[in-house]
């Protein structure tokens, strides 16, 4: 992997895991237990499930917009508009 790309979510990792165990004891813990022993993984891993949960987002908004779409062509235009 690249440096710069395994020195960035190095630091997401750390950050991620300290912030929420408190502790660099715990996060070590944690970190080597359920990550593979790095940071790294933990970061890449935390980066993927947001991008992962961006996506779904905007997908179920997509979805959203499009029904709201058919329902408001219906309402004001009546079935006969998608003939």
């Amino acid at each position: 992997m690249n440096p710069v790309v395994t020195l960035v979510t190095y630091i997401i990792g750390f950050v991620y895991l300290i912030i929420r165990y408190r502790t660099l004891k715990k996060a070590r813990q944690i970190r080597d237990k359920e990550y593979h022993r790095s940071f790294s993984t933990c970061g890449l891993l935390l980066f993927l499930n947001v991008i992962a949960g961006s996506g779904a987002i905007f997908f179920t908004i997509m979805v959203i917009i499009m029904i709201i779409g058919v329902v408001y062509k219906l309402i004001t235009k009546g079935p006969s508009s998608f003939e």
